[in-house]
């Protein structure tokens, strides 16, 4: 079933959330020094314009599905109902404005290339009931045993109340391109959050790092652990592996606070 058929079976109205990103013009957070096709280049790291949504959303949907590590156990990419319901999340976050891209550097008048996403959010104590809605109402059983194992672990680690704060900056992934990587952009990117949290009134950046990789980074950029179970250990409601043969170890859930 392909996107056009989807988009013709369901007409979702996707809400806004809470907290709005202030008018103005698109931040750009840092221009970082890499490499493209083994030349010297700049990229940019900065908020998403709403015209390159579409494109973000395809390359989350082809590279962050394929890579994180529950999406991989899952076969996401194989469920068109998973992937359907996953972009509607992700337009959700994206709806808020503040998540980042970085672009190549287009001052030859080139459309630039996103290199790489983070999709953010700032959440909310009154966001409760936008999130309940769309956990109602998945498509796609996949999705709905996925939220089932981990929305208790989300529930468990409370970031509101156990680090007493009623917004917080979360994610809903970070993605590089493949021919991109090796440069620590994934890095560069988390770093970012420091600057958009300081410049929108934001005390804590708190979300699930999924695999080994991520959490590496994490630790590097001095973020602590609210939350951490091995894989193995994560069961489903039949009380089996909910992440079989998963090819990293743990999830953690982990924080960051700029005061």
């Amino acid at each position: 079933m392909d996107r056009a058929i989807l988009e013709n079976k369901v007409n979702p109205i996707v809400p806004y959330t809470s907290w709005r990103r202030p008018p103005g013009p698109l931040n750009v957070w840092k221009v970082v020094d890499g490499y493209k096709n083994g030349e010297p280049t700049k990229f940019k790291i900065q908020e998403i314009p709403s015209d390159r949504f579409e494109e973000v959303l395809d390359h989350m949907c082809d590279y962050y599905l394929a890579d994180e590590p529950q999406f991989e156990c899952m076969k996401a990419r194989d469920d068109p109902l998973l992937v359907y319901d996953q972009r509607l999340l992700w337009r959700l976050f994206l709806k808020q404005g503040i998540s980042i891209g970085m672009f190549t550097d287009n001052s030859n008048g080139e459309k630039s290339i996103i290199v790489g996403v983070n999709i953010l959010l700032v959440e909310t104590k009154d966001d409760k009931a936008v999130f309940a809605k769309f956990r109602q109402n998945y498509l796609s059983p996949r999705g709905s045993q996925m939220d089932a194992v981990l929305w208790p672990l989300f529930q468990e680690a409370n970031v509101k109340s156990k680090l007493k704060e009623h917004k917080y900056l979360t994610s809903a992934g970070l993605s590089v391109l493949p021919s991109f990587r090796g440069q620590s952009f994934g890095g560069k990117m988390l770093d970012v959050r420091e600057d958009i949290c300081r410049n929108y009134g934001i005390n804590l950046s708190a979300n699930c790092f999924s695999s080994d990789a991520s959490i590496k980074l994490a630790e590097r950029s001095g973020y602590g652990v609210l939350l951490e179970r091995d894989y193995e250990k994560i069961l489903n409601n039949q009380n089996q592996i909910a992440f079989p043969n998963c090819r990293s170890k743990t999830f953690k859930f982990m924080f960051k606070r700029f005061i």
